[in-house]
């Protein structure tokens, strides 16, 4: 009567079926609650990025580092071959300013791809750039930055100098700061853009007055020194002093 039979096997079995899908569940849970924590950071911390541009790509330098847990996140843009640092997390340090080529970086992957690239053994894969092999880093996530035609702008990247797999979330999660990142970029040049036409447009009215006053001296007189000291005033209105002298 002691003796176990097929029913008591199938009974233990059912249990420890049971148990697992427990388990299962209890893991799915954490993961979930980990994930809408991590989506509450992201929703709070892009409702706080207003204000000046630059404390807007420290800001996100600093919350990708925090979310993504990593030691290094840069935000930079791309100008040619050119990559400019606009913010840097390194360490519990922000830094700015700085270029480099992106030219044998994974900047240029994520560039030329237009795609979010992720790598491991990253320093391996990229012999010759002196950054990841400075800093020890072993793995890399990185998303293009892109305008509204869809070009390349800037990369926004994390980097680790642990061995680990950047999941599918981390991608997502990063290319929402590009985005935010892209807006601001964006702005910065049209704002160039507007202070560049009011440039010009202000050059042209001064050369149309310039030319008005001058041809009005022309008119009025006959004395050629008086003449040509309206031409000469006129002209220093008009081309910046170093070129006139």
């Amino acid at each position: 009567p002691n003796a176990f039979d097929d029913s008591h096997l199938r009974f233990l079995q059912a249990l420890t079926n049971q148990a697992a899908i427990v388990l299962d569940n209890a893991h799915l849970f954490e993961a979930m609650a980990a994930r809408n924590v991590q989506l509450r950071r992201v929703y709070e911390a892009t409702a706080l990025l207003t204000g000046d541009p630059q404390a807007v790509f420290e800001h996100i330098a600093t919350i990708v580092a925090e979310l993504l847990d990593t030691p290094v996140a840069t935000v930079e843009r791309l100008d040619g071959a050119m990559l400019f640092i606009l913010a840097m997390w390194q360490h519990g340090q922000l830094k700015s300013g700085g270029t480099y080529t992106i030219i044998g970086t994974p900047c240029e992957n994520v560039a030329d791809s237009r795609q979010p690239c992720r790598f491991d053994d990253v320093a391996a894969r990229f012999p010759h750039d002196a950054f990841l092999h400075e800093f020890g880093i072993k793995s890399y996530i990185g998303v293009p930055i892109l305008d509204r035609q869809g070009n390349v702008i800037g990369v926004l990247n994390a980097l680790d100098d642990r061995q680990r797999s950047f999941s599918d979330d981390d991608v997502h999660l990063l290319a929402i700061f590009g985005q935010r990142v892209a807006v601001e970029l964006e702005r910065q040049r049209e704002l160039e853009q507007r202070q560049r036409s009011a440039a010009q447009e202000r050059e042209q009215r001064a050369l149309a007055e310039a030319l008005r006053d001058t041809a009005a001296a022309l008119n009025s007189t006959l004395n050629f020194d008086e003449v040509l000291d309206r031409i000469l005033t006129n002209v220093g209105n008009v081309v910046p002093h170093d070129s006139v002298s």
